[in-house]
């Protein structure tokens, strides 16, 4: 092991001597130090939301990797200090920014000596705890807190048969950290599904375990990037691994698994996580009056999904949480340039009233052409335009308008200073009226309902629309206590139509409503009003169904 850091030592001294002799283009200069190695896709990504928040022009940016994956411990800190030592003699850096938890303990430990009264911002963090920094004040950072919670209840929700929940997660000081944060979380669902951490293991003992699992259970994958031996694992090399002996379900929680054989789900962007240090650094780097020390904000997370692993396990894009993106999803060819081939078509029409003028020589006659085609190609484009907003089932806006609109609607209310409501309607227990009588039928009563909801509105700005499968929202500029008469009005009206629904406990068709009622502000984003209203349904049905439930954005 000695040999093998003394070697990789020899390396990066040589690099080291070169890079220093180099004098820098800038007199800006920003220290990078990566706990693991380049080519490891978690850094790279990282890396790469560094350099597209900077301007080339103003910095210069040298990337340092410790390669902790494969070195680690106090005596390999104690032969690198001395290099960082001569970096810091030798290149004078504005600021520094380190990239997950070993180059922080690195920097905490020798910052203070070498890089004194400089600012410093950290991302990839796990576990995080203040007691890291030992009291040091001119550090800032970005949480790397995965949503494990949020992905063991999304495993649940999309596979309501799932037993066990099988956590692979291996012993490397990452991983050690990350069972921490599991460990905080895992008794709140003992009474749900049995969830187990495997982390020791070698590979061969992790494949056996992996070919020996009953298709109730589903993986969920985590690090894996050494096994008990020593064996080093690439992140790629381990999603592989498991998906080629287990046909079961897997998620993850990192963007390097996604798109190379993981169903999705809570993700955490590495290139999110250095974009928003990069902009952290900046605006400290512009406010050096202003002290950041003890800042430290969550990292972005969204729900994301592999089309084709959805595909595989039937998991319908309607389950999934609002919001979510898609990826690897097949595009339609006339949808996708749909804009080229109508430009495409007016151009040649164009052409050929060209054409007919040289040949006919009557320019009156083609003017009243030309602006006849012209209006008729106006009506094709908002007939298009039109049809682009509208479900074709409900004749009610889509989602893709509801989007667009709820943030157009969010600006101008927020200049007003008139609140807003949104009303997420979902029909109770539809999958079984499906079910029972058939999804003709079930698109019928579709149909019928969204007649109700349509005539709840009549406002300047309201809007309603099928939000997808059973799911519709109702946007209005209204308080809390015209959301409230809006929702009581459709709850009774649906109740009135009286229509059989075997499967429900009332025996006719109901239908659950969540409302989220905010004041717009520019503090704030109409997604997180969006989210409220959706946590007020689930708080709805979660009741018994057939009710509202309200729920303020609060301030922020």
């Amino acid at each position: 092991m000695k040999k093998l850091i003394y070697i990789f030592l020899f390396l990066f001294c040589f690099s080291f001597s070169y890079s220093s002799n180099e004098r820098s283009l800038n007199d800006r200069n920003i220290l990078v130090i990566h706990s693991y190695h380049h080519g490891l896709g978690w850094e790279d990504n990282i890396s790469e939301g560094i350099k597209d928040t900077f301007d080339s022009d103003e910095f210069e940016i040298f990337f340092e990797y410790l390669d902790g994956k494969r070195n680690y411990g106090e005596e390999y800190f104690k032969i690198l200090a001395p290099l960082y030592k001569e970096k810091a003699n030798s290149t004078n850096f504005e600021a520094i920014i380190v990239c997950d938890n070993i180059a922080l303990d690195f920097i905490v430990k020798y910052g203070p000596e070498f890089f004194p009264e400089i600012p410093i911002v950290f991302c990839g963090i796990n576990n995080f705890d203040k007691k890291m920094l030992q009291g040091h004040k001119n550090i800032a950072g970005i949480l790397e807190n995965a949503d494990h919670r949020k992905n063991i209840e999304l495993i649940l929700k999309l596979h309501s048969n799932v037993e066990n929940i099988l956590i692979v997660n291996d012993n490397t000081t990452t991983g050690k950290e990350v069972k921490k944060e599991l460990e905080k979380i895992i008794p709140d669902y003992e009474s749900k599904v049995n969830i187990d951490i495997y982390s020791d293991f070698s590979i061969k003992e992790l494949e056996n375990n992996l070919q020996n699992l009953d298709s109730n259970t589903v993986i969920y994958l985590l690090v894996l990037n050494s096994d008990k031996t020593g064996k080093f694992v690439s992140y790629n090399d381990a999603l592989k691994l498991v998906s080629s002996v287990s046909d079961n379900p897997i998620y993850g929680a990192w963007d390097f698994y996604l798109g190379h054989g993981i169903v999705g789900g809570r993700i955490l962007s590495g290139y999110s996580q250095g974009a928003e240090v990069g902009r952290l650094l900046k605006e400290i780097i512009n406010n050096k009056d202003k002290d950041y020390s003890g800042y430290f904000q969550e990292g972005e997370t969204k729900y994301m999904f592999d089309y084709e692993e959805l595909k595989k396990f039937n998991i319908p894009k309607s389950s999934l949480p609002k919001g979510s993106e898609i990826v690897n999803s097949p595009v339609n060819f006339l949808y996708k340039y749909h804009v080229q081939i109508f430009s495409v078509s007016c151009f040649i029409i164009v052409l050929l009233l060209i054409n007919i003028i040289y040949k006919k020589k009557n320019e009156k006659k083609l003017l009243e052409m030309v602006k006849e085609k012209t209006m008729h190609l106006e009506k094709a484009n908002q007939e298009l335009e039109w049809i682009s907003n509208i479900d074709s089932l409900t004749q009610l806006y889509n989602r893709r308008y509801f989007d667009k609109n709820l943030e157009d609607i969010w600006k101008e209310l927020e200049r007003i200073q008139r609140p807003l409501s949104i009303l997420m309607i979902d029909v109770d227990f539809f999958k079984k009226y499906n079910d029972i009588y058939g999804h003709m039928a079930g698109d019928q009563c579709l149909k019928t309902l969204s007649r109700v909801f349509f005539k709840s509105v009549g406002r300047p700005f309201d809007t309603v629309a099928r939000y997808g499968g059973e799911e519709f929202t109702v946007l209005v500029s209204t308080d809390a206590a015209g959301a409230e008469k809006i929702a009581k009005w459709i709850i009774e009206e649906v109740e009135n139509l009286k229509i059989p629904h075997e499967g429900s406990p009332s025996g006719i068709v109901t239908v659950s409503v969540g409302i989220g009622v905010a004041v717009p502000s520019g503090k704030q984003k109409a997604e997180k009003l969006l989210d409220r209203s959706d946590q007020a349904l689930y708080e709805s049905k979660n009741k018994g169904r057939n009710q509202y439930t309200l729920r303020y954005l609060e301030s922020e």
